[in-house]
């Protein structure tokens, strides 16, 4: 008999017990991900703009008339790179910035402008020419800081605010609307000429973290709620609205817009909202496996960024043990499936304008086939397509999604699924062979393990490994019993290969 599993639909569930499983989920695994109702390794990654100046903490993408420019923050300096791959200095004239590994940089473009700010220094903005240095923000205040800052319509929002020497945690200041290539000319709330503001979020026992766009709205995140302000013109000029007293951000850039409203990180759930109530999108699936797996000194480290591009979240932690982000946590929307990948040292990450070379000729062009994880006509759009870029404590930048290498090193793949009663948990059943469906270039090897348990609870026995060669093999052959069977895929073939079915050949035994 021949047991069919769809690979590729349902994703990881390590939170779940085999038994508790539906067929389709994976009870395990690491560096695959799902993806259009495929199995397959997750692409590389692969220096870009090599070597950044300084150890990158911050990253931001700005383009301008002449040009597509990342700009990246270390603790004391910060830089600019171009298309080229030219690094200028655009640190503040003032002197070296202050920041830690801890305190985030957020911001975003404004009028023309890049706006970023670390907590500690004044909020800076950069009008994008690589000989013009940053500067402290105009008309705000020199002596105020703010926990985060971040463009909403043509306004400034800032959260969190300390003047002088006074800590307002849940203060929101806001600008006057900013003319087209002009930063704002006011943050003096006092003044009836401006639109500028300040308002308290009474009702959070929190403190405000940050601040994030989701359409005309702005979502404001304290540790233990979030609320929305919308421009309503008038008097009032703004409305605040609590939403929700359940669930908060755990840190600054840990909540993104993605096409069904923001996905945020909080400090024990993961989850979705588009304006309205917090919904869990990682429960009894995989929400044990990452808060267990979370630094719980340096977990404000963590990050979300979104890889457009694949309908993916990047719920990025430090493990145990770890001062930067080591392991991704990726939910692809688009299908509703869990994956986990690991990280280079990740201390930020942001989408953008990414003109990568890429050959010119047949001749030109390195590899095979099935090493090109790119696709056709990719070199005419690069430069309109946002890509994902991770910044690294390794003072490296990486382009997300490139070549089937983590940098040169191939990285350990594996899926993995116990519990399977193949339709009757009380027979014993002599699996035979294990048939992969995978679509790869020929001579491709992917290594087999077949798993039995003879109770759902009980420990499972693993064969050696079977290795499966694309364009050789009809099925990994091996002989293994157990009333609950598992299946493992491994490889170090890199991101060459996906798998869409498997089928298990098995006999049932007359044994109860």
């Amino acid at each position: 008999m021949i047991y069919t599993l769809d690979a590729g639909d349902g994703g990881l569930a390590s939170d779940l017990d085999g038994m508790d499983a539906a067929d389709k989920l994976w009870t395990a695994g690491a560096n695959v991900r799902f993806e259009n109702g495929y199995l397959k390794p997750f692409e590389g990654h692969s220096a870009l703009y090599d070597p950044p100046t300084v150890k990158p903490y911050g990253l931001f993408p700005l383009r301008t008339s002449a040009s597509n420019l990342w700009a990246y923050m270390g603790l004391a300096k910060a830089y600019a790179v171009n298309n080229a791959g030219t690094h200028s200095n655009i640190t503040r004239a003032a002197g070296d910035y202050t920041a830690t590994a801890d305190t985030k940089w957020t911001g975003g473009a404004l009028t023309g402008f890049l706006i970023f700010n670390n907590v500690n220094d004044v909020p800076q903005s950069w009008i994008g020419d690589t000989s013009t240095a940053a500067a402290n923000l105009a008309n705000w205040t020199s002596t105020w800081r703010c926990a985060a800052i971040r463009p909403l319509r043509n306004y400034l929002v800032a959260v969190n605010i300390t003047k002088t020497s006074t800590n307002y945690p849940v203060m929101v200041k806001l600008s006057h609307a900013a003319d087209h290539g002009a930063l704002p000319t006011s943050w003096v709330e006092a003044d009836a000429t401006k639109d500028a503001g300040e308002q308290d979020i009474g009702d959070t026992n929190g403190s405000l973290i940050d601040v994030v766009p989701l359409g005309d709205l702005g979502i404001i995140y304290a540790t233990d709620s979030y609320h929305a302000m919308q421009y309503i013109g008038g008097t009032y000029i703004w409305r605040f609205t609590k939403i929700s007293g359940d669930a908060g951000a755990i840190s600054q850039n840990c909540a993104i817009q993605y096409p069904g409203g923001h996905a945020v990180l909080t400090s024990g759930d993961v989850i979705s909202h588009s304006g309205g109530a917090p919904q869990s999108i990682i429960n009894a699936r995989m929400r044990s496996n990452l808060f267990g797996a979370m630094d719980t000194t340096n977990f404000r480290r963590s990050f979300v960024a979104h890889n457009e591009l694949r309908s993916e979240v990047w719920f990025c932690i430090p493990e145990t043990g770890q001062t930067a982000c080591t392991k991704a946590y990726v939910w692809n929307y688009a299908q509703n499936s869990w994956a986990i990948r690991d990280l280079p040292n990740a201390t930020a990450g942001n989408i953008g304008p990414v003109v990568v070379s890429i050959a010119d000729t047949w001749a030109d062009a390195d590899g095979t086939w099935g090493d090109d994880t790119g696709t056709w006509e990719e070199a005419s759009l690069s430069s309109v397509k946002r890509k994902l870029v991770l910044s690294s404590a390794d003072t490296k930048l990486y382009l997300v999604d490139d070549g089937i290498t983590y940098a040169g090193s191939t990285p350990a793949m594996y899926v993995e699924r116990t519990g399977l009663d193949l339709g009757d948990p009380t027979r014993i059943k002599l699996v035979k062979s294990i048939r992969p469906h995978i679509d790869a270039p020929e001579g491709t090897v992917v290594n087999v393990r077949i798993g039995g348990a003879l109770k759902a609870d009980g420990s499972v026995s693993w064969s050696n490994q079977i290795p499966y060669t694309v364009g050789t093999s009809i099925a990994a052959y091996g002989l293994l019993s157990g009333r609950f069977i598992g299946v493992k895929l491994e490889s170090t073939a890199g991101a060459s290969w996906r798998v869409r079915r498997i089928g298990i050949e098995y006999e049932m035994t007359g044994q109860q």
